[in-house]
């Protein structure tokens, strides 16, 4: 899942020589995937069977889990954790997107002079140096969050493991990112799937409190 919302965003890596191109192609991720791009707008993530949806802030935090009550027609029990993983994952990925979107916009409305927050002036995307400020201030950016990223990592185990409070959902945790939604096939035969899914919510917002 991580892996192919990195080859989905990687289509923004590439020649930034075209503004025009570039703003194309944010749009067409946005309709793609459905992104609510109102300011501070939450958005809902759903697994690619439509059996669980998960619903973030702008920020990224957990605000929501539902799990349809129909699911197991649609999944085998020992996918759940795997669906819920995975309607994460696509939450997330609009909240970047959305992010993205919101910086072309501000950009568009204040295209004189503005400041990147690295303190790079932004040349008009219509000059000739727009492309190499793009590359210097993403190349800023990436060594900033590279830096965090390691800072975090040092400050938190290298995995671990949260649960819910009551105990049907386990969230793994790597470094700063979940990497996987465990959850017990007695768990299921026996629970009603929204007592499931709160579990899991409160498990995801756990895991991101920790790190």
């Amino acid at each position: 899942m991580r892996g192919e919302i990195e080859h989905r965003l990687a289509r923004l890596d590439g020649d930034f020589g075209d503004p025009e191109e570039l703003r194309a192609q944010v749009e067409r991720m946005i309709a793609e995937l459905e992104v609510d791009t109102r300011p501070g707008a939450s958005q809902e993530g759903a697994d690619s069977s439509q059996s669980v949806w998960v619903t973030v802030s702008a920020s990224g935090a957990v605000l929501d889990v539902s799990i349809s009550r129909r699911w197991k027609e649609r999944l085998p029990a020992d996918r759940l954790g795997e669906a819920v993983l995975e309607a994460y994952y696509r939450a997330l990925e609009k909240c970047g997107a959305a992010a993205a979107f919101a910086a072309m916009r501000r950009q568009d409305s204040d295209p004189v002079d503005p400041v990147s927050p690295q303190g790079f002036d932004m040349p008009d995307v219509r000059d000739p140096g727009w492309t190499e400020w793009a590359w210097r201030t993403l190349d800023e950016t990436s060594r900033k969050l590279q830096e965090l990223t390691v800072r975090l990592q040092e400050r938190a185990p290298a995995e671990r493991t949260v649960s819910g409070p009551r105990g049907y959902v386990r969230v793994r945790v790597e470094g700063v990112g979940v990497t996987a939604v465990l959850i017990d096939a007695m768990t299921l035969a026996e629970r009603d799937p929204d007592a499931v899914a709160m579990d899991a919510r409160a498990a995801l917002q756990a895991a991101s409190e920790t790190r």
